[in-house]
């Protein structure tokens, strides 16, 4: 937060702040210093990193503001710092709370403030917000390798609740006790995977539970014909096609699906393969999809992929007669690419000039064109749950 939103918070005990913590500076506003006390005699604890400030900024009053930051220095008490003892954190009451001083990760421990482990694991990331209720994590695998184990989470709760926002299904995961967190959570993470982690701090929750697959056999290529139609967008809606072989539809279509930009829906019926293990459950793999993909199967929506990896589960393959429908919506590359080429004026920018990289005139003309719709290849992986 800024020395302005600093001053401005009201010193209300602990509040729901855990700890201020004041970066290392040389100088510091005189405001700012009086404020981290105050919040500190009113119950809060405030970590100056590695050392405190040295003196006041500006030069207006000078003299009379360095006596001042002085005093509030020397109200610490803080013990002096014996020989050989670099790094060490010096801690003080200061009213109701505390004031700490030293390195910044064992200073944070000794604030109490629980590090999230997670961040350990190549490829992890989370986003992590907290409310009455409990603490909602954002969590995604941005590295190369998956993720499948124990998560370590430095939130203590009863139940966590798995959302997946690609397709809305929920369900709560195993919870243990954590090693070097408070607990961990059973999750499933692969490479650009994102999930929706949400704790109940209050009470264990009943509710279905959510499953976890790993492959129980070899993937087996969905083939078949393809029909392909073109539901809404433009400048004109190309012909629908028909192929069992999948590739972009600036190939496959005609002159109107190079320059064309919308959805187009995939149909494809087909026998469950004979590969899988009762009860049938499969991971349905789009492969290479340009670029955001709706699927539906037997009528019943699975959700809307709009990033790799384009997987899902298809717990409701029947044996025989299936139907895979995917809607494909591409970008608007090639769209704006014919506008450049046939002279069409659609910049309509009146205050600014519309400019490509170089800061000259955008124009779009000698785009390749870019792949659209569904390229598979598409795959059916049998697979199994997994027990915690």
């Amino acid at each position: 937060i800024s020395d302005r939103q600093l001053t401005g918070m009201p010193v209300s005990g602990h509040g729901t702040h855990q700890v201020l913590l004041l970066p290392p500076c040389n100088v510091m506003p005189l405001a700012t210093l009086r404020r981290a006390l105050e919040l500190a005699r009113g119950g809060a604890t405030v970590l100056f990193q590695d050392r405190l400030p040295g003196d006041v900024s500006g030069l207006a009053q000078l003299e009379q503001r360095r006596a001042e930051f002085a005093q509030l220095v020397q109200s610490l008490r803080l013990p002096p710092a014996k020989s050989g003892e670099n790094g060490k954190v010096q801690s003080v009451r200061f009213g109701r709370g505390k004031v700490l001083v030293g390195p910044l990760k064992p200073a944070l421990t000794a604030a109490g403030v629980t590090r999230e482990t997670l961040f350990d694991h190549p490829g992890l990331m989370c986003i992590r917000r907290r409310a009455d209720s409990g603490t909602t994590y954002f969590v995604a695998n941005r590295g190369d390798t998956p993720f499948d184990g124990w998560l370590p989470l430095a939130r203590t709760a009863k139940s966590v609740v798995v959302l997946d926002p690609l397709t809305g299904q929920t369900g709560t995961t195993s919870v243990r006790r954590g090693k070097t967190s408070p607990i961990e959570a059973r999750v499933q993470l692969r490479p650009g995977d994102a999930l929706v982690l949400r704790e109940s701090a209050a009470r264990k929750l009943n509710g279905p539970v959510w499953k976890w697959w790993q492959a129980d056999g070899r993937s087996e290529p969905l083939s078949g014909e393809w029909q392909v139609s073109f539901i809404d967008g433009g400048p004109e809606l190309p012909a629908p096609f028909k192929t069992d072989q999948l590739a972009s539809w600036t190939q496959l279509g005609d002159a109107n699906a190079q320059r064309f930009a919308g959805p187009a829906r995939y149909v494809i019926r087909f026998d469950a393969p004979t590969n899988a293990p009762a009860p049938g459950v499969y991971e349905l793999d789009l492969g290479k999809v340009c670029q955001s993909a709706r699927v539906r199967l037997n009528g019943v929506d699975l959700g809307t992929l709009f990033t790799p990896p384009f997987r899902v589960a298809a717990v409701r393959l029947a044996p025989t007669n299936n139907l895979l429908e995917v809607e494909v919506t591409n970008t608007d590359a090639n769209r704006i690419r014919d506008l450049d080429r046939r002279g069409v004026q659609w910049k309509s920018y009146h205050d600014i000039n519309f400019v490509n990289l170089d800061y000259r005139p955008f124009d779009a003309s000698n785009w390749p064109l870019a792949d659209a719709g569904l390229l598979g290849p598409v795959t059916l992986t049998p697979v199994t749950a997994v027990q915690p």
